[in-house]
């Protein structure tokens, strides 16, 4: 007989009370403060003194609001008992088994609508109860809007408005999915679903038009039990998320939901650059070996193709897409390193329906910042995505954690359901016997629409958009130019340094201004750029603090670690970036770090 009982401690009223202080203490207000010293004394000696009092200024100011935050947080405990907002991820899941999940999230609801702060966690745990927590949290707006507001409010919702403009051509609506089992976690006030065509949502057709049934191949075969028939609204659904903690059968449910994909006639191919020997065999896969350039190049490209498909849709008069997928393995660790994954996410969310392409995110969690750093869009992806949580549990034999054959299914809008996995949803890494992938490596799909030679020169026109020349070079390994052919290259003026001409530092050429989106390099790119320059060594230093997830603050301190040694290769770099740039907007792009950081 077992004596596991996970509600067998209980802590009492004020040690909850205790845990929630000692997180509220944690601002870290004094480190800010540090930074914002060493980092205006920096802006100082490289800029002026104008600009490192005001960088000085900024950090002050965020550490006093830090401050009064946690101080009107100890009010909340003391006056309230309010304490789910300041748990952490594991402290606010043992509360909510313990005083229930309604009571959480009461608590939670009630910090939100009185402004005070709330931890990441505490946001996600009500997005998981199906709160609305954008309407939440935003203000009421007056009935009357001026056009400037109405225009600041319009990202929020362009997926609900791309949709009304689409629903017209559906000749049917999919009416509410079924429920499997009632849920605890029961929505204060659910927010309204969005229009996906039944084709799309097999479950959700009529009888006559159900889809035929699967191949009998134990990679591909699809649950009969009707316990399992919620896995058949995964087949052609545009944007589906997989996530779950470590363990839990996220990868072997992807492959699973693959297979059945690659059977029902799509196109797939895979974007993980983590994969292991023999995974995803006889797939394209892109970025293995962690090559998070290749990844970034390719969501840039996917996001290119769904525009050139939209095109053609409203030029040819039968236009008939064919159905692709990419699976995107482990999001959250790699996300933040590339450039294009919000736009890529915040596109798979509104862009793929009609032009039947579509994307499984796998990931541990399923927060704005894991997914792509997409901020803001929150209403977008509780209304967009189909997410599936699995859970896991501990083998008593081994003590590893292994999947639980059970999880929780969200519809877009919907308040998530508990569903059994079957054992059969374990999907093989053997793909080789269905030839999946694209003939031109998935994101060249787009070949259906126009030729090769005019995909080439389409996608060079846009690169010299988005690009500046010196990154010309890096489309092609066998035309590398030198630091002198690079520094020569002609570029467009600014209007605020248009006369401006200045020597360049380490090499003595002349050239003209250059935004700062020419400092967008690859590792190789920029020691062909820099060499051994005290450039390099810092700019080194400060993407390795931002690929470790590290506060600016944090990578001043470890930039230059208040040694002469490191000021000086700080302050030389300073130096280099005012005379290329100009004070104004060297100042203006570093303010953005810092608001962004």
């Amino acid at each position: 007989m077992s004596s596991f009982n996970p509600q067998k401690y209980q802590r009492s009223a004020a040690e909850w009370q205790e845990i929630a202080r000692e997180t509220n203490s944690e601002v870290g207000a004094q480190f800010t403060i540090i930074g914002g010293v060493v980092l205006g004394l920096f802006a100082a000696a490289a800029a002026s003194p104008v600009t490192g009092l005001l960088v000085a200024g900024y950090f002050g100011y965020k550490a006093w609001q830090d401050t009064q935050a946690a101080n009107r947080n100890d009010s909340a405990i003391d006056r309230h008992g309010c304490i789910a907002h300041l748990l952490k991820a594991s402290d606010l899941k043992d509360y909510s088994r313990q005083v229930g999940a309604e009571v959480a999230a009461a608590e939670i609801t009630f910090a939100i609508e009185n402004g005070y702060r709330v931890t990441n966690a505490a946001i996600e745990f009500l997005e998981m109860c199906g709160v609305d927590v954008d309407a939440l949290m935003s203000p009421a707006l007056p009935a009357a809007k001026s056009k400037e507001s109405e225009a600041l409010a319009q990202p929020l919702n362009f997926l609900e408005s791309e949709i009304a403009a689409l629903a017209g051509e559906d000749a049917a609506v999919a009416p509410e999915p079924p429920q499997v089992s009632p849920n605890q976690f029961e929505p204060i006030e659910p927010p309204a679903t969005i229009d996906i065509p039944v084709e799309d949502v097999p479950s959700l057709q009529p009888p006559s038009t159900q889809l035929a049934a699967m191949p009998t191949d134990s990679r591909t075969s699809t649950p009969t039990n009707d316990l399992f028939a919620w896995s058949r609204d995964l087949l052609h659904f545009p944007a589906v998320l997989i996530w779950g903690p470590q363990g839990s059968g996220k990868t072997s449910f992807a492959a699973w939901l693959l297979h059945q994909r690659i059977a029902a006639g799509h196109l797939a191919w895979i974007c993980d650059p983590h994969k292991e020997y023999g995974q995803w065999k006889g797939l394209k896969v892109v970025g293995a070996g962690m090559d998070y350039v290749d990844c970034d190049r390719a969501m840039l490209k996917f996001a290119n193709t769904v525009k050139q498909a939209y095109k053609a849709r409203a030029e040819q008069a039968n236009y008939k897409p064919t159905r692709e997928t990419v699976l995107v393995e482990e999001f959250t660790n790699w996300a933040s390193r590339c450039d294009n994954s919000a736009e890529f996410f915040t596109a798979s969310l509104s862009d793929l329906r009609k032009i039947k392409k579509g994307v499984i995110f796998v990931s541990h969690d399923r927060s704005l910042i894991a997914l792509g750093n997409a901020k803001g869009f929150s209403k977008a992806r509780n209304n967009g995505l189909l997410e599936l949580f699995l859970e896991a549990t501990i083998d008593p034999a081994t003590g590893e954690p292994m999947p639980a054959m059970r999880g929780k299914l969200k519809y877009p809008g919907k308040a998530a359901i508990e569903v059994e996995i079957s054992p059969e949803m374990c999907g093989s890494m053997d793909f080789t016997q269905v030839g999946a992938s694209p003939p031109l490596g998935g994101i060249e799909a787009a070949s259906a629409i126009a030729s090769d030679e005019q995909q080439r020169l389409r996608e060079k026109l846009e690169g010299l958009y988005r690009e500046t020349p010196a990154n010309d070079a890096a489309n092609d390994p066998n035309d590398v130019p030198n630091d002198a052919q690079t520094n020569s290259k002609i570029v467009p003026e600014r209007p605020n340094d248009a006369n401006e001409i200045r020597t360049n530092l380490g090499t003595g050429e002349t050239t003209q201004p250059q935004g700062f989106e020419a400092f967008y390099f690859s590792p190789e790119r920029i020691a062909e750029r820099f060499g051994g320059t005290t450039e390099r060594t810092l700019f080194e230093v400060v993407r390795a603090g931002f690929e470790n997830g590290l506060a600016p603050n944090e990578i001043v301190k470890q930039s230059l670690k208040l040694g002469r040694d490191r000021y000086q290769e700080g302050k030389a770099l300073s130096v280099y970036l005012v005379r290329k740039y100009g004070q104004f907007d060297l100042l203006m792009h570093f303010k953005k770090w810092l608001e962004e950081g």
